[in-house]
């Protein structure tokens, strides 16, 4: 109806009319009949966009109630938590029925630092930002939806990388800008910098020596399966 009526306005004037094809008054005055009711969870503290808050965005759990639960962003899921950015690489579960992940927390991007509360500071329709508000320096990590790398931007702070289970070896010249970990659990994590660093192994964590300035990125997969280690390698600065 309405492209039939913007194609008659077009025939009649030779081109596009714009404009409000109502002529600028509501439709009604009435309030409608149905009950009205507030939804029981609210954005809360973690959202500081100044915009209106959109509804039913896939990183919803970042704002929403404790701003704690599970993010999907594909292949990873993540968590935005006091102590950083959480990332599962999934583990598949398959049955007659169903197909899940089980999350588990597989690398936490972290810092020596207290970190602070986090906050949602710009989206748009396939990337959110989640900033942290440290007594000092900067913590920020955007996740976009098909990232083939988890980033987390540092400003003056001392990095630290936590995995789940036991570091059967991690490689890479340090001070270096490229190390591989290898997990316990099937995983292999190559960790990205984008300067030197200096990281020393303790037990299940990568701790910097010193406070950083610039990106740390990693990117997971399962020992065995099918990853172009180049391609990541080429395209993660």
């Amino acid at each position: 109806m309405l492209t039939m009526l913007i194609l008659f306005l077009f025939g009649l004037t030779g081109r596009l009319v714009s404009g409000d094809l109502f002529g600028g008054s509501p439709l009604t005055e009435s309030i409608p009949p149905w009950d009205f009711a507030d939804h029981p969870i609210s954005p809360s503290s973690w959202y500081a966009t100044g915009a209106p808050f959109p509804t039913n965005v896939w990183w919803q759990n970042m704002v929403l109630g404790g701003g704690d639960q599970l993010n999907v962003a594909n292949p990873y899921i993540v968590k935005t938590l006091p102590d950083g950015l959480h990332v599962c690489l999934p583990i598949r579960i398959a049955s007659d029925r169903s197909v899940d992940v089980q999350y588990r927390d597989n690398v936490i991007l972290s810092a020596s630092e207290n970190l602070g509360n986090h906050q949602v500071t710009k989206y748009d329709e396939l990337s959110v930002t989640a900033t942290w508000t440290p007594s000092q320096g900067g913590f920020e990590a955007p996740v976009v939806r098909g990232m083939p790398y988890a980033t987390v931007f540092y400003q003056d702070l001392t990095p630290s990388i936590q995995f789940e289970g036991t570091v059967f070896s991690a490689s890479g010249e340090s001070p270096g800008t490229r190390f591989e970990v290898t997990l316990d659990n099937g995983q292999k994590w190559i960790v990205y910098t984008s300067t030197d660093i200096l990281f020393t192994v303790n037990g299940s964590t990568l701790d910097a020596a010193d406070q950083f300035t610039g990106s740390i990125r990693v990117a997971g997969h399962w020992e065995g399966g099918i990853v172009d280690v180049a391609k990541l390698d080429e395209c993660s600065g």
